[in-house]
């Protein structure tokens, strides 16, 4: 099909990106909309502790790790539209399983199907079928955009339906926005007529050892587990922390002026970064992680929690979009699927590594916590400044 003059994008190209980027921000708005109530939610359950409640918020990232692979794989076999419908299925059963769970095994298991459910290496092999390549990245960083707001909209929205309408129901919310993606799905998008192997987008088994060889490469993984790890660390406490001072209804009044710095954060500082400061600004990422975990270390007055959640979430909104396009960067062309690939797991691996461990640091103490986001937020700093990527473009 051609393209009419000036125009970006196809009638086709259209319906696919806005099809995989409204499926996508739907899933991501549901998994936000969790995450700020989440630990709360968990307290009431049956059998609970502080250990099994951290493994219930990380657990979606160890089947994430595992299925995520193969599923792009299958798609190649089977087709992109029944993968990624197969996994909105199971994210739907996952959430009403959560929804309605009284024991907190109910919920880890849940949990678990949540990130069996991992649409995203189907959902970009589709867009890579459906739209031409010199179009490609393009199309992609308009999927970014559907789900960036996804996470923002979630975290504001999650607190005030779950304060209002009780827990569960956020959980209900996300099974319900699973529905309509399915029915989008179903009902306007056609399976793109292609199914090739995209070497820069897909995971090639073939070509791992090949990524595994290169130290800036793992200096940008081990950092991608870091940012991930501190996520769900802080997200853990984060919900114990605000009930002290507000009911889980009023926490929208933390979170959407945080969405909205997180944003202006996250623009400002990428334009930093293409102009050739990346290094510095990856590294002020990882200081904003450091400080929020210091600075409650120090002390748990509102003031000092506002101010330590307001910059550990402009660190991540550094880290998040600039982490993965220096890896993107970095990586060899004909390798770039496997890298990010690579790059992925190693950031699932880290969510539910964060999920366990501040569960497991909470039962001994609070604040070991706080000291566990700070010295991984050093880590990090270490980790970019050993980069040898001053050759580069952007470092």
């Amino acid at each position: 099909m051609n393209t009419p003059t000036g125009r970006l994008f196809n009638r086709r190209e259209i319906e696919s990106i806005v099809g995989i980027a409204s499926t996508l921000g739907l899933r991501m708005l549901g998994m936000a909309m969790i995450l700020p109530v989440f630990t709360l939610f968990a307290r009431e359950l049956g059998g609970t502790n502080p250990f099994l409640a951290g493994i219930a918020l990380g657990a979606y990232g160890l089947t994430q790790t595992v299925i995520l692979v193969p599923l792009g794989r299958i798609s190649d076999r089977f087709g992109r539209k029944p993968v990624v419908m197969f996994c909105l299925t199971i994210f739907l059963i996952a959430n009403i399983a959560a929804a309605t769970a009284q024991h907190i095994m109910v919920l880890i298991i849940a949990r678990l199907f949540q990130g069996a459910g991992a649409i995203a290496s189907a959902a970009y092999a589709w867009i890579a079928d459906a739209i031409r390549v010199d179009r490609r990245n393009r199309a992609i960083a308009y999927i970014g955009m559907g789900v960036g707001i996804g996470l923002a909209a979630g975290l504001t929205v999650g607190p005030i339906i779950g304060g209002t309408f009780g827990l569960r129901a956020v959980f209900w919310l996300c099974a319900f926005t699973t529905l309509l993606s399915l029915f989008y799905i179903t009902a306007f998008m056609k399976d793109p007529p292609r199914r090739e192997y995209h070497r820069e987008i897909e995971f090639d088994t073939g070509q791992f050892k090949a990524v595994l060889g290169n130290r800036d490469l793992w200096a940008l993984y081990l950092c991608g587990f870091l940012s991930y790890s501190t996520l769900c660390a802080v997200f853990y406490i984060l919900p114990l922390l605000l009930s002290r001072y507000l009911e889980p209804v009023d926490f929208w009044m933390i979170f959407l002026p945080l969405s909205i710095l997180g944003m202006t954060t996250m623009i400002v500082c990428s334009r930093i970064a293409d102009r050739g400061q990346t290094r510095f600004v990856l590294m002020l990422g990882f200081g904003f992680t450091a400080c929020s975990g210091l600075s409650l270390l120090l002390s748990d007055s509102p003031l000092v929690v506002f101010f330590a959640i307001l910059v550990y979430y402009m660190g991540f909104s550094i880290l998040e979009p600039i982490l993965a396009t220096s890896v993107t960067k970095y990586a060899r062309s004909d390798l770039r699927g496997t890298t990010v690939g690579v790059y992925n797991m190693c950031q699932s691996i880290g969510t539910f590594f964060g999920g366990a461990a501040a569960g497991a640091l909470y039962h001994l103490h609070r604040d070991f916590i706080f000291g566990a986001i700070a010295f991984l937020g050093l880590i990090g700093i270490f980790a970019i400044s050993s980069l040898r990527l001053l050759r580069k473009y952007g470092f």
